[in-house]
């Protein structure tokens, strides 16, 4: 009988080791990412695919190249309604977390349900998984866990200087973009010598002309922890009747996606930045002031009980921020349905 407890308690010892092995795992981030996450074969696979399998919905889009390496840079069409909604999974390389939600989303919209074939009737969506490839292919392939920027030779030595290297393509749109503080070239943040200088930047600025969205979400992650699990809106101008007025219907809709989204870590939900936004040349400062567009800044990835940022978390958080943000970014458009009934079809 001793001996019986005595493996039953050696059970119980290894048993709690696992499990406090695996909560350790799920609170840390881990570098290559696993096999779970998309890679840059993958996700052009997927979207052929999900242009073949649903060629009643989706068309698939050559948006341009990227500025170094000429790599593809593509969006999924899904939908035709008169209401136009654009989402952007990746501006910098080594927020991953985005690209996945972005394909989630695409997923969803596509799969048949009465909540996508209504919402379908009213939005046509635009969904960008990566505009930059180049950063992201050097993230996953395992290369350099934070390669942030492109691939531009900003130092001018004829190599590529993983570290330093680079533009940072959401401080380069043409909007706010010479308020942005001067920063050496091998800074993380460095905008590029003019605005608009990426072919990045310049294919997205291309389809927004173009397209004229209503709505535009751009996913991120904060390796510094300093913006995890919260939302921005772009800056405006306070004298500025207009633009307020727009700013309180837009924090509407963010209210309610933050209300939808808890964050990986602690029990609560994601927070709403409040005070004035940074008047930098960023995507959402470019669409809310050059088309009106309704445009906010998501930062998915948490901060574990040390106070670190998990971006790149294990798979089970990770498509747990999959379902939940896609499911919150389909909630805003049924919401909008829903309260103009009348708009968005055609």
């Amino acid at each position: 009988m001793k001996h019986f407890y005595h493996l039953i308690w050696r059970f119980c010892f290894v048993l709690l080791l696992a499990v406090l092995g695996s909560c350790a795992q799920n609170s840390q981030n881990i570098f290559p990412l696993e096999q779970v996450y998309l890679s840059p074969q993958s996700l052009a696979t997927t979207l052929t695919a999900m242009q073949r399998d649903h060629s009643d919905l989706c068309s698939l889009h050559l948006l341009g190249f990227s500025s170094v390496e000429g790599i593809p840079i593509q969006a999924l069409k899904i939908g035709s309604g008169a209401q136009k909604a654009l989402v952007i999974g990746q501006h910098h390389g080594d927020e991953v977390l985005g690209i996945e939600v972005a394909m989630q989303i695409a997923q969803e919209l596509t799969d048949g349900s009465e909540l996508s074939q209504r919402i379908l009737r009213h939005y046509e969506v635009w969904i960008v998984p990566t505009m930059n490839p180049e950063g992201w292919k050097i993230v996953r392939s395992g290369v350099y866990q934070w390669k942030r920027k492109n691939n531009r030779d900003t130092n001018g030595n004829g190599s590529l200087d993983i570290r330093d290297d680079g533009v940072d393509l959401n401080r380069n749109y043409p909007v706010f973009w010479e308020q942005d503080k001067l920063v050496t070239v091998s800074d993380p943040f460095f905008k590029g010598r003019t605005p608009a200088s990426e072919a990045e930047t310049q294919a997205i600025i291309a389809l927004a002309e173009r397209v004229r969205f209503d709505l535009a979400v751009f996913y991120h992650s904060s390796s510094t922890g300093i913006y995890s699990e919260k939302i921005f809106m772009p800056a405006y101008d306070r004298a500025n009747a207009e633009q307020a007025a727009a700013i309180e219907e837009l924090s509407q809709s963010v209210e309610l996606y933050a209300s939808q989204v808890k964050k990986d870590y602690a029990k609560s939900g994601y927070d709403v930045a409040q005070g004035m936004s940074s008047s930098v040349g960023n995507a959402r400062n470019y669409f809310f002031h050059s088309f009106g567009t309704k445009a906010f800044l998501v930062e998915i990835g948490g901060k574990n009980q040390a106070g670190s940022s998990i971006v790149h978390p294990p798979a089970r958080i990770m498509q747990q921020n999959r379902m939940q943000h896609s499911r919150a970014f389909l909630n805003l458009l049924y919401n909008s349905i829903i309260s103009h009934p009348d708009e968005g079809t055609q």
